[in-house]
């Protein structure tokens, strides 16, 4: 088991130098080390609150990525460790300006408008926006107290849209981040006629933005037979006492309209896995190893689902075209969140016996 570097281990230190470089941006903190000594390992430690919280251990990449997914209330520090053949080791700690770490920008659409938000707990700050709108020019608004603020936009589809917040301490330090979106459009299933929503995606890839059409009546009316908006935010962030809860893709940032954003799942989408197997054989995809991770998967969630259908809290559309295996997280997640609202309770012809059997057919593809 590798072990933390004790101090006596810290010799020689003058043999090492070396500089790093902390960049922090909406949701991870990249850091780097550059030292020009040769046949050099790199570490690094995430700490908050004076508590080791993840742990990167030597490697020779001399960068590393760690999420933003602690109290950003609490103070973040990194640590970072250079290690020679000879077993001497470097380290220094670099605290993050809490500016930096407690800055969460978002921005939604709202009719012919966007608007921006910073939320965060620090006081004595003023605040900026620019606007990046399809090929327009960039327009600004300056240094206010408001955390929040509005664009009016042109009368045209969005293409794509990039907001830079600003905040400026008393000392006039700026900290800046970005976010924005760009129109996505993905694979129409061949069973599934019209959509409800308009798809954007992250600039990072990281959130799907599934907003609203305004002439969709039948989300809205769904919407308000369940509950309205509030009773989907419960159901997006509650978890389930079963294990369904584990496949279901990651909802948040539920508007007035039933709009919401969601973690974008990386991976295969089983519908077009199993059209791409069927049409093309040849070619053996996924690979042997990534077909059995996913047989396995498919298993659990068979056993997922027979359970939250024996406790009365299966509700949803498990269709295929909604499945995504993500290979990063060996997991199959539901990614339609809406349909917790509009199959709710289960149609005849979604229901268990029919969902189990769309798996259990794509099962069948997967073997050699």
């Amino acid at each position: 088991m590798a072990q933390e570097p004790a101090a006596d281990n810290l010799r020689n230190s003058h043999q090492i130098q070396f500089k790093t470089n902390i960049d922090v941006s909406s949701n991870y903190i990249h850091c780097q080390i550059f030292c020009e000594n040769k046949n050099v390992d790199y570490a690094f430690y995430l700490v908050v609150d004076g508590v080791t919280a993840v742990k990167q251990w030597y490697k020779s990449e001399p960068e590393c990525l760690f999420r933003l997914e602690y109290n950003r209330t609490k103070e973040h520090s990194i640590v970072f460790f250079v290690r020679d053949l000879q077993g001497n080791i470097v380290k220094k700690t670099e605290k993050i300006n809490q500016h930096y770490i407690d800055f969460i920008p978002s921005c939604s659409i709202e009719g012919k408008s966007i608007r921006c938000h910073i939320e965060t707990t620090q006081i004595d700050a003023d605040y900026a926006f620019y606007l990046y709108f399809n090929d327009e020019q960039v327009v600004k608004k300056w240094y206010t107290k408001e955390k929040s603020v509005f664009f009016e936009i042109p009368n045209e589809p969005i293409q794509y849209f990039e907001i830079k917040y600003f905040a400026r301490d008393k000392k006039l330090n700026v900290f800046s981040k970005n976010s924005g979106f760009k129109t996505y459009k993905p694979r129409t299933n061949e069973d599934r006629s019209r959509t409800n929503f308009d798809f954007f995606l992250s600039l990072d890839g990281e959130i799907i933005y599934k907003k609203v059409k305004p002439e969709n009546k039948r989300f809205s009316e769904k919407l308000k037979d369940h509950g309205g908006v509030n009773r989907f935010r419960q159901i997006l962030t509650s978890h389930s006492k079963t294990k369904i809860s584990n496949h279901i893709a990651e909802g948040f940032g539920i508007e007035n309209d039933g709009s919401y954003k969601s973690k974008y799942i990386h991976g295969y989408r089983l519908d077009l896995l199993a059209s791409l197997i069927k049409e093309y054989p040849s070619l053996h995809l996924p690979s042997n190893e990534e077909r059995e991770n996913i047989k396995l998967q498919c298993e659990l969630l068979i056993e997922a689902l027979k359970e939250a259908n024996s406790a009365g809290e299966l509700v949803g559309d498990w269709a295929l075209h909604n499945l995504i295996y993500s290979p990063k997280e060996n997991r199959i997640f539901n990614i339609d969140l809406e349909g917790f609202i509009t199959y709710n309770p289960l149609p005849e012809w979604a229901n268990i016996e029919h969902i189990l059997a769309w798996i259990r057919e794509f099962l069948i593809l997967l073997k050699p």
